[in-house]
């Protein structure tokens, strides 16, 4: 990808797979944009903290995310595309995420 992303949050952290690029920002919210430069989606973490570091398994199926507070959420990430023509239709991300850190 080259080029910018038009995004309104302070991005603190990236993790960029073969599909999607995730940015992770201020505020627990890790925005999700395709390499179209579209924004497919928008993942909250149930924290006000700033995502300080993310990174994706070699799969690209699960993206860990570090938060200030010292919280670390797993997500496991399927992503669903209809494409007709060479064009997408329809993108769906569906995750499920679990947290480890302090209580």
């Amino acid at each position: 990808m080259v080029g910018s992303l038009q995004t309104g949050s302070e991005v603190r952290a990236m993790a960029v797979s073969s599909d999607l690029i995730y940015l992770g920002c201020k505020g627990g919210v890790v925005e999700i944009w395709d390499k179209k430069h579209i924004k497919v989606g928008t993942l909250q973490l149930g924290t006000n903290c700033k995502v300080n570091c993310m990174a994706l398994d070699s799969n690209e199926q699960i993206l860990v995310i570090g938060t200030s507070d010292g919280q670390i959420q797993v997500t496991k990430i399927l992503l669903e595309v209809l494409i007709s023509n060479g064009y997408i239709l329809w993108v769906r991300l569906i995750w499920t995420t679990n947290s480890l850190g302090p209580t």
